[in-house]
C-alpha cells in the first residue's frame, strides 16, 4: 500500500487485475471543489452533517459515468436530508436502493447498563437521536382486518394518523427487558401496552391542534386520536396510565411516507427522526411548524404582491426567499432560490423568469458597500438590472434577528414543492459549540445552512405585516423575547 498524508489518500494495488484501488478521503463544505473526479463509490459519514448538494449536484452525476454506488451513514439529526434520502430507499425496497436502522437498543453494542446510564444524563431529543413498541398481540389496523402486530408484513397496508393507507416498509423485532407503560382510555376496556418511548396522537384542546406526546408522559388530561375522515378524528380520553414490568419481544413497523400506524384503535408514530436537532436555533418551531401542517403546499396569489429578502454572498452562497403577507399577518414562504459562484445577473434573470408581481427586494446593510473592482454597489448593479425598488436594512444585531425569526415563524407557510432546500436550512441551522465552556453559544455556525437562514433573519426584520391591506409596520425591538435561554437543568444536580 501507498499513503500519502498530505493529499489524505491511499493506494492499493491489484497486481493480479493490473491496476489500483485509490481512497480518498474528501470534505463536504464545499461541493464544488470536487467536482469533475471520477468516482466508482463513495461512503458519506455523518451525512446529516453534510451539505446535502454534495450528493444531489456533485456525487450523484460523478457516479453515473461509472454506475457506481454510496452509502449513507449518520445519526438522525432531524428530519433533513439523511432523512429524505432514508424515505427514498423505503420506497425504493429492492430496487437498487437497501436500507438498514440500527437502533443502540437492538445491536447489544452498547450494554444495556451504559444506555440506562446515558438515558439518565441526555436530554430527551438527544436520546432519541442517539438511540432509540408494542409486545405481541397488539392489533393493528390493516386492510385486511385487525392483525396482531407480530404477523404484520412488509407490503401489507395499514391506517396511518393522516386517515389513508399506506404500505409497511420494513418490520422489526427486538429483545426488551424493562417497564412497558399500560395505557387505559374511554371508550377501550383493554390497555394499551408499549414502550414509554412511543408517540401517540394526541389532541390538545387548548391549542385545537394534533401532536405527538410519548406514553410515558401521557396523563389523564390527554386525548387519544383515533384517524375519521372528520377533520380531528374521534378522540378518547386517558382513563389513566401504569408501569408494568416486561421481558420478552416487542415489535414496531415501518409504514411508507407517514410512518404512523393505529394500533388497538389509537394512531402511533415510529420516527425517531421527529426530534430536533440538539441546538438548532429554530428546532423547535421548525417540528411545530411540521405538527401545525405549515410545511405543505402554498400556491403563489397573483392578487397578492411578493417581496424577496436576500442574503448575498461573493464567495459563499446567494439565498432567496420569496414571500407573500396574505392577511392578518399570515405569510407564504412560495419560493427559494439559492446558488453559489453566480453574478447578480444571473439572480435577475431568475427573478424575472418566475414572473411574479414583486412589490419590493430587501437587501442586508452590505449591499451599500462598494466594490474594489467595479467601484459600484450591489444595490446599483441590481437597480440597473431593473430589480427595484430596493430597501436596504440596518445593521441589527444577529441575536435579535433570530429572535425576531422564532416570533414570525408561528405565521409562515412554506411551499414544499419549492422551498424545500431552505426549510432546511431552517432546520439546521444551529449554534456553535464553546468546547471550552462545554456549551452551545448564541454564535451561529456558519455551515451550507447559514445562507438559507440568514436570508430568513432578513426576512423577519425587514417584513411589513398587512392586516386588511393595511401596513402595521415589521417588529420593534421592544416586541422581541428577551429571556435567557439555556439547557441547564437545575433539578439534575
Amino acid at each position: 500500500m501507498e499513503y500519502h498524508e498530505g493529499e489524505l489518500r491511499m493506494t492499493i494495488p491489484r497486481p493480479w487485475l493490473q491496476d489500483k484501488i485509490k481512497i480518498l478521503l474528501l470534505g463536504a463544505e464545499t461541493p464544488d471543489s470536487i467536482r469533475g473526479l471520477y468516482l466508482d463509490g463513495v461512503v458519506f459519514d455523518e451525512f446529516a452533517d453534510c451539505d446535502p448538494r454534495v450528493w444531489t449536484t456533485v456525487v450523484r452525476a460523478a457516479l453515473s459515468d461509472r454506475l457506481g454506488w454510496a452509502i449513507f451513514i449518520g445519526t438522525p439529526k432531524g428530519m433533513n436530508h439523511l432523512f429524505d434520502v432514508l424515505q427514498v430507499a423505503k420506497r425504493n425496497p429492492g430496487n437498487e436502493w437497501f436500507f438498514s436502522i440500527f437502533r443502540a437498543s437492538e445491536t447489544n453494542i452498547v450494554a444495556a447498563s451504559e444506555l440506562e446510564q446515558a438515558r439518565a444524563i441526555m436530554s430527551e431529543d438527544e436520546y432519541n437521536q442517539e438511540f432509540e413498541c408494542f409486545p405481541p398481540g397488539s392489533l393493528v389496523a390493516t386492510t385486511r382486518g385487525q392483525i396482531p402486530i407480530e404477523k404484520i408484513r412488509c407490503g401489507d397496508f395499514v391506517l396511518t394518523h393522516k386517515n389513508r393507507w399506506r404500505p409497511v416498509t420494513a418490520t422489526m423485532k427486538k429483545h426488551y427487558s424493562g417497564e412497558l407503560v399500560a395505557v387505559t382510555s374511554y371508550g377501550n376496556g383493554k390497555p394499551i401496552l408499549c414502550t414509554p418511548e412511543h408517540p401517540f396522537l394526541v389532541y390538545d384542546k387548548e391549542s385545537q391542534t394534533r401532536e405527538w406526546k410519548k406514553a410515558g408522559d401521557l396523563t389523564p388530561e390527554d386525548c387519544l386520536v383515533l384517524p375519521k375522515i372528520s377533520k380531528l378524528g374521534i378522540i378518547y380520553r386517558v382513563r389513566s396510565t401504569t408501569r408494568v414490568p416486561y421481558s420478552g419481544d416487542v415489535h414496531n413497523i415501518s409504514v411508507k411516507e407517514d410512518e404512523s400506524y393505529v394500533v388497538e384503535g389509537k394512531a402511533v408514530h415510529n420516527c425517531d427522526f421527529s426530534a430536533a436537532l440538539i441546538g438548532a436555533f429554530y428546532g423547535k418551531e421548525m417540528v411545530k411548524a411540521e405538527k401545525e401542517n405549515r410545511l405543505t403546499r402554498v400556491p403563489y396569489e397573483q392578487t397578492v404582491p411578493v417581496t424577496t429578502y436576500w442574503d448575498l454572498g461573493i464567495n459563499d452562497s446567494t439565498a432567496i426567499w420569496f414571500m407573500q403577507c396574505v392577511g392578518r399577518g399570515e405569510w407564504h414562504a412560495i419560493n427559494y432560490l439559492e446558488n453559489s459562484g453566480q453574478s447578480l445577473d444571473f439572480y435577475a434573470k431568475e427573478l424575472k423568469n418566475l414572473g411574479y408581481y414583486y412589490e419590493r427586494h430587501v437587501l442586508p446593510h452590505d449591499a451599500r458597500v462598494r466594490s474594489f473592482e467595479t467601484g459600484r454597489t450591489r444595490v446599483e448593479v441590481l437597480e440597473k438590472l431593473d430589480i427595484k425598488p430596493i430597501d436596504v436594512l440596518e445593521n441589527h444585531p444577529v441575536m435579535d434577528g433570530i429572535n425576531a425569526a422564532r416570533v414570525v415563524l408561528s405565521k409562515v407557510y412554506f411551499n414544499v414543492d419549492t422551498c424545500q432546500r431552505g426549510i432546511d436550512c431552517l432546520k439546521n441551522y444551529q449554534k456553535k459549540w464553546d468546547s471550552r465552556n462545554k456549551i452551545y453559544s448564541n454564535t451561529p455556525l456558519h455551515d451550507w445552512a447559514s445562507n438559507g437562514a440568514d436570508a430568513f433573519r432578513y426576512f423577519a426584520l425587514g417584513r411589513e405585516d398587512k392586516v386588511n391591506g393595511r401596513i402595521i409596520g415589521g417588529p420593534r425591538s421592544t416586541d422581541l423575547p428577551r429571556q435567557a435561554e439555556t439547557d441547564y437543568d437545575i433539578f439534575s444536580v
